[in-house]
């Protein structure tokens, strides 16, 4: 049969492609078919944080009770938890946190889920991260250019995300 980990140019495999559609019937297929569930394509991305980015959060459950690793960096020191931050998956990063994601987790410059979260104004996503035992922490953490998440929202005059981050 086919090689179920052949991979494009860019490392692409069909798991990345799955994840990235949110199938979970092909991933469960593939997997079964002893593919590697944390391949790299050429960006250091796994499935889960293809399934993360487009916020499947069917498929990134599915990864994880197939023991996909939750903390994996990708070339840009992205985490699945900084991914859905950044693009204000609300519901993912619940479930990324309620299955151990390191919330502490940073990209290159030292900025958090709290700070991707605000610095794209996704309020639902800030809502989530903020109900987080460890939420006051990350407000007060800073980047490497000394800029807390409050910073980050301030300066870009996003006045829900002020009043969500003062509570």
């Amino acid at each position: 049969g086919a090689d179920v980990n052949t991979s494009r140019s860019n490392y692409t495999t069909p798991l990345h492609l799955a994840a990235t559609a949110g199938d979970c019937k092909i991933m469960e297929l593939l997997l079964d078919h002893n593919a590697r569930i944390d391949a790299l394509d050429i960006n250091r991305s796994t499935p889960l944080h293809k399934a993360a980015a487009y916020n499947h959060t069917n498929a990134v459950e599915f990864l994880l009770e197939r023991k996909a690793i939750i903390d994996k960096f990708d070339m840009n020191h992205f985490s699945p938890l900084l991914l859905a931050a950044s693009n204000g998956h609300a519901e993912t990063i619940r479930t990324l946190l309620d299955k151990g994601a390191n919330i502490y987790a940073v990209d290159k410059n030292d900025k958090n889920a709290m700070f991707w979260a605000s610095e794209g104004d996704k309020l639902e996503a800030l809502q989530v991260l903020l109900e987080h035992p460890d939420c006051k922490d990350l407000l007060g953490m800073r980047d490497r250019y000394g800029n807390t998440p409050l910073h980050i929202a301030a300066q870009k005059g996003y006045i829900n995300s002020v009043n969500v981050s003062l509570f």
